[in-house]
């Protein structure tokens, strides 16, 4: 008995380190050519159906089942994306070039609804997110000449009517993400200010947060129910992150080794950040996909998964409170889409030894 339960005490302990180790599941979504770019809060999928160059058609993946739209996208070429999905499986995109915009209700119609526009006469809308209260948020060209002159706006979308954001003084401005309490955070540019951060509320609240260490080169790029605020900025040549909220203003996320590019893409309410780098040139890895831990620590993702499993994940693109990661990379060198789910933390070392030593003391109490 007593090596039966050293061989099961050894065992345990290889196990635990070996699950310690592997942070994420990892699986594919879509196939060759779909490009899946939307994660809402419970965990569906949205993307772009057909080849990388010329997709046709939006796709919602829930739980292994893939709803596809049947009207397909109204482009051809360029790129049409997925921008944003929520728990109710509305999606909103459109052609990357800002081309009128789509809503697809995925769970009620398999046909798109248009947004309706600032100036009905000017067909340009381009849509960026959708919150779970059907909050709609991006951009609708103002004048056509000249044509850098569009304002952030929201719409809901039930009714699809547009409400202007305004300008905030400058020549155009952008709403690119919206949280559950109606918080939407985006830009503004002006020839005098540069590039700034914008941030609107509901109730017509507008402000301009500036820029992070002034560089006049900023965008918000995500906010989250608490408020916390994601922030990319060019200083000089490089690409640095940082979050914002009302009490703090402007915090710098960690780096990530000696990458002149990183990149924060998404954070959740748990204030976990996913993103990428790009230029590591001396490990031989020009892209990786990160996560900003509680610690505010870039960590490479590549090193929470399976080494067997054959991916190589490049970007990390959404996440959301379950924890789940969705990005791109490549899987045995095909270019694919990701979905990464964390694996259920393993019992204690001390938990497998309390339970070994109860096993061995009704052993000998058996015994006597």
């Amino acid at each position: 008995m007593r090596k039966l339960l050293a061989v099961l005490t050894m065992m345990m302990i290889v196990a635990s380190a070996a699950r310690a180790e592997v942070r994420y599941s990892i699986r594919q979504i879509g196939g060759t050519g779909d490009k899946a770019t939307a994660l809402s809060d419970d965990g569906k999928v949205a993307g772009t159906r057909g080849s990388f160059s010329s997709p046709t058609s939006l796709f919602v993946w829930d739980n292994g089942q893939m709803t596809v739209s049947g009207e397909k996208s109204p482009w051809t070429g360029g790129t049409f994306l997925a921008r944003g999905v929520n728990n109710d499986g509305t999606v909103v995109g459109g052609k990357g070039s800002g081309e009128e915009s789509i809503i697809w209700k995925s769970s009620t119609s398999t046909n798109f609804s248009r947004p309706s526009h600032l100036i009905g006469s000017i067909p340009f809308s381009t849509l960026n997110d959708v919150n779970n209260n059907g909050i709609v948020v991006g951009y609708s060209l103002t004048a056509s000449n000249p044509p850098n002159h569009w304002n952030a706006a929201w719409w809901d979308s039930n009714n699809l009517v547009a409400h202007d954001l305004g300008r905030l003084g400058g020549d155009y401005t952008d709403a690119t993400a919206v949280n559950d309490n109606g918080q939407m955070i985006g830009s503004v540019y002006g020839s005098e200010m540069g590039k700034c951060v914008a941030l609107w509320d509901l109730s017509g609240n507008a402000t301009n947060l500036g820029s992070p260490l002034d560089s006049q080169n900023a965008w918000g790029v995500d906010i989250n129910d608490n408020g916390l605020a994601l922030v990319n900025t060019f200083i000089g040549s490089n690409l640095e992150s940082f979050t914002w909220d009302v009490t703090n203003g402007y915090q710098a996320l960690a780096g990530f080794g000696n990458c002149p590019i990183v990149g924060a893409m998404s954070l959740n309410n748990s204030g976990e950040i996913v993103g990428y780098s790009e230029g590591d040139y001396l490990s031989g890895r020009v892209h990786k996909a990160l996560i900003w831990d509680s610690t505010a620590t870039a960590v490479d993702l590549n090193t929470m998964i399976d080494p067997t499993s054959g991916w190589v994940l490049n970007v990390a693109l959404k996440n959301n409170d379950r924890g789940q990661i969705l990005g791109s990379g490549t899987i045995n060198g095909v270019n694919a889409y990701f979905l990464m789910e964390p694996v259920p933390e393993p019992p204690s070392l001390i938990t497998l030894m309390g339970g070994v030593s109860m096993l061995g003391f009704a052993w000998r109490k058996q015994k006597r």
